[in-house]
């Protein structure tokens, strides 16, 4: 197995990394509005190939030790979690899915 390829941090990420706080995680909520029936595994299917297409998406920071001095980004050959979530259904779902 090869080692994956490492880019250093940019200014911007490093600032961001610092400015990290563990009550406002980053993460990204793209919300869907679709007439019909959802076809779960399709649109599984679908993001997944998406993060194929734009690599720098299944970019994580590299493992090291908490003393280094630079950190860098490692190019990952698959998402870490799943990436498609959904909220079970109710009259509350659209607001649970938010929160």
């Amino acid at each position: 197995m090869t080692a994956p390829v490492r880019i250093p941090f940019p200014v911007v990420d490093e600032v961001s990394r610092h400015c990290l706080q563990e009550e406002e995680p980053e993460t990204v909520h793209i919300e869907v509005h679709l007439p019909g029936l959802l076809d779960r595994a399709r649109l599984r299917k679908a993001f997944l190939e998406a993060l194929h297409r734009h690599p720098r998406i299944l970019m994580r920071e590299a493992r090291g030790p908490w003393y280094r001095r630079q950190y860098e980004w490692e190019l990952t050959p698959e998402p870490d979690v799943e990436v498609v979530t959904f909220a079970p259904p109710g009259p509350r779902a659209l607001l649970d899915a938010r929160t």
